[in-house]
Parts: structure tokens; C-alpha cells; sequence
């Protein structure tokens, strides 16, 4: 499974980057903003993407067509320590997103996920 993980904040994208490994997902690659993740999408297709809504270069939701230009089927997840529940979700949905969580929930989604409790 190729999993991208967009987020501003280095100790969350070792630690989902870590997590994710050791549940099976071992083709994982991480950007710390929208430019990175532009230049990952060159050459990677993602399965399934972790995106923060606030990076220092714009929102994470804008990156989400190119990823699926990359792969229509990718599994997108919005998340954010900023918004609420029915505000990420919103945004989410309006931006192509499959759903979101608050960071807090990640951990689980991501088991889950590798699991394969969701299909992708």
C-alpha cells in the first residue's frame, strides 16, 4: 500500500510514518508542505493520503486534485487539531476528501486502514 503523509509537523509525520510501518505499509513517503507533496505526486501514486488542513505554503485540501489525477481511487483523509468535527468534515467533502478526522483519531483510522477493516 503507497501511503503520502502531508503535514507541517515533523514529530506527526515520524510518528504516522512509523505507525503506518509497523502495521504494514511500508512504501511511505511524507511532505511538510504542498510543494513537497506537488514533487512527491510527480513519481508516487498514493493509496491512501494523510493530510493536515494548515501547511506554511496553503491548505492541504488544495493539493487533493492532483492526487487524484494520480490515482482516482486514493483513499484521502483530512486532518487538523483546528477544526471541529462538522467543519473538517465540510471541508473535506467539498474538496474531495473521502473523510475526516482530528488528528487525535489518526492512530486508529490508520490501523483500521491497514487492517483492511475500510476498503480502499
Amino acid at each position: 500500500m503507497n501511503i503520502l503523509i502531508l503535514d507541517d509537523t515533523r514529530a506527526v509525520r515520524e510518528m504516522l510514518a512509523l505507525f503506518c510501518a509497523r502495521h504494514g505499509a511500508h512504501n511511505t513517503n511524507t511532505a511538510s508542505s504542498i510543494k513537497e507533496a506537488q514533487a512527491i505526486l510527480e513519481n508516487f501514486s498514493p493509496d491512501v493520503v494523510f493530510s493536515d488542513y494548515h501547511l506554511p505554503d496553503g491548505k492541504g485540501i488544495s493539493i487533493f486534485g492532483l492526487v487524484r489525477e494520480r490515482n482516482p481511487r486514493s483513499y484521502i483523509i483530512l486532518s487538523s487539531a483546528g477544526l471541529g468535527a462538522d467543519e473538517g468534515l465540510r471541508m473535506a467533502l467539498e474538496h474531495g476528501a473521502d473523510v475526516f478526522f482530528p488528528k487525535t483519531r489518526l492512530p486508529g483510522v490508520i490501523r483500521t486502514i491497514l487492517n483492511g477493516r475500510i476498503r480502499l
